[in-house]
């Protein structure tokens, strides 16, 4: 059976799977939240204080390795990232 790759089962190819979440988690618990609306809001208020030139980078860190993930047709392409 020829199988043919599927970009959704490839890691590391969205800023989600790469991104900062240490930082945002950090922000997040900053002021413990104690109720899941304080949760929703610590996270919306982390995100939306990332800075637009950090979202410019990850989103063109996708377009590299994209082309990484392509040039090594499919298989693994976490060593070429630098």
């Amino acid at each position: 059976m020829n199988r043919k790759f599927q970009v959704t089962q490839s890691p590391d190819l969205t800023p989600l799977d790469f991104f900062p979440w240490v930082k945002l988690k950090g922000e997040v618990y900053q002021q413990r939240p104690t109720t899941p609306e304080n949760m929703a809001n610590g996270i919306i208020n982390a995100c939306t204080s990332i800075p637009p030139e950090t979202i410019e980078r990850a989103s063109q860190a996708v377009i590299s390795r994209i082309r990484k993930c392509i040039a090594t047709d499919g298989y693994h392409f976490e060593h070429l990232i630098t």
